[in-house]
């Protein structure tokens, strides 16, 4: 009886309570972890190693992450893992929808238009 005349209050401390937990880094490692697993079947160590061997570098375009980590690449077919992109070659990738004909067509457009 009393939780239902204070709900609007358990809903402020369980909020609060929750902001405060998501602050610290074992919360999110945790969070980091199991987004990894369900999206890609990898863990965050794999992850760190695919992160290492790369030297923190986009698989793509060689830049250096710009925040702390970098995106999992995968076949969206076969949703095996291929290595680790910036954002930005990530949506380019995504944005064609891993078509290599779409792909050579806008380098043909680029190189045709070079130089204007």
């Amino acid at each position: 009886m009393w939780r239902d005349s204070h709900k609007q209050e358990i809903k402020i401390r369980a909020d609060a309570y929750h902001k405060e937990k998501m602050k610290t880094s074992e919360y999110r490692i945790t969070r980091k972890n199991y987004a990894l697993k369900r999206n890609y079947g990898i863990t965050l160590q794999e992850y760190d190693e695919m992160f290492m061997k790369q030297d923190g570098r986009c698989a793509i375009c060689g830049n250096s992450s710009d925040k702390i980590y970098l995106d999992v690449d995968h076949n969206h077919s076969t949703n095996k893992v291929r290595k680790l992109l910036c954002r930005r070659c990530n949506v380019v990738i995504g944005s064609v929808k891993e078509s290599v004909e779409l792909l050579r067509k806008i380098a043909d457009y680029i190189l045709y238009f070079e130089g204007e």
